[in-house]
């Protein structure tokens, strides 16, 4: 299935990175599906909590794909030639446009329509700002259950950027890191991206053309790193093993909140103490809302309209 942007038919395809994720995953593939994706590429860690056998069934309608990662690897040309495939499969199916997300991400545009972000007919590539969600006392402030409510959606979106609020919470270990803002993803033309880099958070340009790239105020992402205890733990154990394999040749910047995590639940109340502190009361939530730290998905889209004007 194709969508008109402008006079332009749009196909767009996914590539969703995932790793024990069972508890998100079949949201997320519906949330694509809802948004306008058309064609969804599981990129998956060799999953061991069930996630595979949901990806089995969603795979059953034709337009879905899992491939296998290896993310044990040390070798920095592992990534590049599975993107580099990822991108293949995309063209192969006619895809104009290829996202990058993992599971507990969730794009959101404006529209509710992925095809109607104005920047697709203007850019080679969107770099898409990401928020995370608070967990609430009662859960995480994004209902999953249904078409995402964009009014009740909350996300941490602070008013200063986010070498500043990494900076603050690298200076304080107490300080909730769901208070902070990640780094963005991306969204890349086919025809114009060859691959990305340092987890999709870079682009590579064909036979390194030049490339118009845009943050469009318009479409973000909305990321779920906490959720439920035995998420978090399963997360933790996947980390360890990734930092026992990788961490060595990584510069002290990457995955800086991984180790925070590691070092936090080392020394400060173990894996329910760090979840522990990124829960945010009510008292408090009151509070973040009034001055502005915690917004609506709406709210959201009003700041990147300032901050991002086009």
């Amino acid at each position: 299935m194709c969508h008109i942007l402008g006079s332009v038919d749009v196909k767009i395809a996914a590539c969703v990175g995932v790793k024990d994720e069972v508890e998100l995953i079949r949201a997320c593939v519906g949330h694509l599906r809802r948004i306008g994706v058309d064609h969804i590429i599981v990129s998956d860690a060799y999953s061991t909590d069930g996630t595979a056998d949901v990806l089995a069934e969603l795979a059953q309608g034709g337009t879905l794909e899992v491939v296998m990662f290896d993310d044990q690897s040390a070798d920095p040309s592992v990534e590049d030639s599975a993107t580099r495939d990822i991108f293949r499969r995309a063209r192969n199916v006619g895809a104009d446009w290829l996202l990058f997300c993992d599971a507990d991400e969730f794009p959101m545009p404006r529209t509710g329509q992925l095809r109607d972000v104005k920047a697709l007919s203007r850019s080679d590539a969107l770099i898409i700002s990401r928020f995370n969600v608070p967990l609430l006392q009662d859960g995480i402030a994004l209902n999953l259950e249904t078409e995402i409510d964009y009014d009740a959606t909350l996300l941490y979106a602070p008013n200063e950027d986010r070498t500043a609020t990494q900076a603050r919470l690298r200076q304080d270990n107490d300080a909730p890191w769901i208070a902070s803002i990640p780094g963005p993803k991306l969204m890349a033309r086919t025809d114009r991206i060859s691959s990305t880099a340092e987890a999709h958070h870079n682009i590579l340009a064909e036979d390194g053309a030049a490339v118009t790239t845009e943050v469009p105020n318009d479409l973000f992402l909305a990321h779920v790193p906490f959720s439920t205890e035995s998420r978090f733990y399963k997360k933790v154990e996947n980390i360890r093993s990734v930092l026992t394999a990788n961490g060595e040749n990584w510069g002290p910047d990457s995955a800086w909140h991984w180790r925070r995590w590691i070092d936090n639940i080392e020394k400060r109340g173990g894996i329910s103490g760090e979840l522990a502190r990124n829960i945010v009361t009510d008292q408090e939530l009151s509070d973040l809302r009034r001055l502005g730290i915690v917004k609506s998905a709406v709210e959201v889209w009003e700041y990147l309209a300032v901050s991002h004007p086009r």
